[in-house]
């Protein structure tokens, strides 16, 4: 089994993808956001038990890849646009002062910017070239503040 600290940006070299070894979550982060859908215990020593339990479930990972570049594999949320821009942009400093609160001043940096060209393709069907501001591929259904984003998402396998 790996413990691994969950928050924004797991370490994805940590993620065993396709290995089979078990992982469990121990929250770290600000949101805590593939824990919270996954119901897991917000403090440590909780998770900690959880995590020699013996309980386990499958989740997906979504597997991104840029023109040349390695494919990546992401747990929670993969975005393209304003999204990243606002994650990239985020201030570490101000996040540790006012928490989640620092992405919305993030958004309002980012939302000014033109929108981009991208090129998306689901699986196996035809890419889809679009030009637009947020594409976003998640796993999970809700964010902070019980907002709700991908009505459908949920991290575990069907």
């Amino acid at each position: 089994m790996e413990l691994v600290p969950a928050g924004t940006g797991i370490p994805m070299e940590l993620v065993p993808a396709g290995t089979g070894i078990p992982m469990e979550l121990v929250p770290a982060g600000t949101a805590n956001l593939l824990a919270r859908n996954l119901a897991l215990p917000m403090d440590e020593r909780s998770a900690i038990e959880v995590a020699f339990g013996g309980y386990t479930r499958i989740i997906d990972l979504i597997k991104v890849t840029v023109v040349d570049q390695a494919p990546e594999h992401f747990a929670v949320l993969a975005g393209i646009g304003v999204d990243a821009m606002m994650m990239d942009e985020t201030d570490p400093q101000l996040k540790d002062k006012v928490g989640s609160a620092a992405y919305l001043v993030a958004a309002g940096k980012a939302l000014g910017r033109l929108p981009v060209q991208m090129t998306v393709r689901l699986d196996d069907h035809r890419p889809m070239k679009r030009h637009a501001m947020l594409c976003a591929v998640g796993n999970v259904r809700v964010l902070p503040g019980s907002l709700t984003l991908i009505p459908a998402a949920k991290p575990e396998r069907s």
